[in-house]
């Protein structure tokens, strides 16, 4: 169950890190922060740094989330069975 919501939260952050990435325009228009970064009214090269950085730090934490998914699954598994001589320890 925890593992299902790594992986789908690990996809919406890589999802929205690449759309951060490709189209940073977007995020600039529906930013309610964006008088922080007016330079004569469109976005300051600052922005599109900072843009940048927090699009491949989104993939970045994806990616971590998924792993952390895969993570979950083998520790959910009961263990494992050693058998020396027909015996189980």
């Amino acid at each position: 169950m925890f593992a299902t919501i790594y992986f789908i939260g690990g996809l919406l952050c890589i999802a929205l890190g690449v759309l951060t990435l490709k189209f940073p325009d977007w995020e600039w228009k529906l930013s309610i922060k964006r008088h922080l970064y007016l330079d004569g009214g469109e976005p300051s090269a600052f922005y599109y740094a900072m843009a940048k950085v927090g699009g491949v730090l989104s993939i970045i934490i994806g990616v971590v989330f998924i792993i952390m998914g895969f993570g979950r699954i083998i520790s959910e598994k009961k263990g494992f069975i050693i058998s020396i001589d027909n015996q189980e320890i």
